[in-house]
């Protein structure tokens, strides 16, 4: 049954909690990232995570995914007939980040919040070209529902009925990472190649399902969790700059990773960190290790994306193609690119 989700938390210290593997269980096998990701989309038409190239002449625009789902990334290419000098737009009323990838060129990136409601939205476009013209556009995309899951757990007793050093630790992480956040995103991308998976195993929770903690707390899980054991490897799936490495009380062991542009990945209830606040990561570096830290039944990852302040489905990240571009400028043809930007 299609649900809206309940509000976005402002701050990730109260996660959802996710069921963890169990111990016996083995990790089947995964062909590739894109064929998981695909498969926690199950349900979702093939063009609703296909390019979509919209008329909004003289611009050449392309769209990922091509019928935006609930929890999506959203990308967003412009090519213009003269070189860009500044671009703008907002999906749904959530701000898409920009930066040139060439002269003629410009890529918009941002969230379709997963309380968006299914049916139209409108996407609004303004370009601002070398000598002076100004070009604004607004076209309506139809938001796809996803099919979120309700889940009702038992946990420890702490995490629903705070003491009184619990409530004054979680004041603290939160303060903690609203300094994050106040700090910003890079502004440039930092990526470089496609995202991959930070670790493979199956998937003991998926993202968006609804939640009920010993009868009483709601939430809304809104990361990835994949199954894993103590000490099992948590790698990055893409470049970025780590920009928090602490134990919270909610999530534990947890890395924040800026990839810029706007666009961070998490990484929750993990056992040891292998970086630190500052460090530059390629893709496939070492973060740490799974754990069973913070408010968890078991040890997983909880892997998380966030963009324009709201946490996103991971899966978006390993479906589009951030090596090209969508479209080509007009000048050259504003069709979409014939190598596809869905991997």
């Amino acid at each position: 049954m299609h649900r809206l989700l309940l509000p976005l938390l402002a701050l990730i210290c109260a996660p959802a909690l996710a069921v963890a593997q169990p111990a016996a269980a083995a990790a089947p096998a995964v062909a590739d990232a894109a064929t998981q990701a695909r498969a926690e989309l199950a349900g979702l038409a093939p063009e609703a995570i296909g390019v979509r190239e919209i008329d909004a002449a003289p611009l050449a625009v392309g769209v990922w995914p091509g019928q935006p789902y609930q929890g999506a990334l959203l990308v967003v290419d412009v090519a213009a007939p003269a070189p860009i000098v500044s671009a703008s737009g907002t999906f749904a009323g959530a701000k898409l980040t920009w930066h040139r990838l060439d002269a003629r060129t410009w890529r918009g990136m941002g969230p379709v919040p997963n309380g968006t409601p299914a049916g139209p939205a409108a996407l609004a476009l303004d370009v601002s070209t070398k000598g002076g013209a100004k070009i604004a556009r607004s076209v309506d995309l139809e938001v796809q529902p996803l099919d979120f899951a309700t889940d009702e757990l038992t946990v420890d007793a702490k995490f629903t009925q705070l003491s009184k050093a619990a409530r004054a630790q979680i004041a603290r992480d939160r303060k903690l990472v609203a300094a994050m956040w106040k700090k910003g995103s890079r502004p440039s991308p930092l990526i470089r190649g496609n995202f991959v998976l930070p670790r493979q195993d199956r998937t003991t929770a998926p993202y968006g399902t609804r939640r009920t903690y010993n009868g009483q707390l709601k939430s809304v899980h809104e990361g990835w969790d994949i199954g894993g054991v103590v000490g099992d490897e948590i790698r990055s799936p893409n470049a970025g700059v780590v920009t928090l490495v602490s134990n919270l009380y909610y999530s534990g062991g947890t890395v924040f990773v800026d990839h810029g542009g706007g666009l961070y990945t998490a990484y929750f209830h993990m056992s040891s960190f292998a970086v630190k606040p500052g460090d530059r990561v390629k893709p496939g570096q070492l973060l740490g290790s799974v754990g069973k830290s913070g408010r968890v039944t078991g040890p997983h990852l909880h892997w998380a994306a966030k963009i324009g302040g709201h946490y996103i489905h991971p899966a978006s990240l390993l479906l589009f193609d951030f090596t090209r571009p969508m479209v080509k400028p007009p000048a050259e043809g504003p069709e979409v690119v014939p190598a596809r930007a869905t991997r």
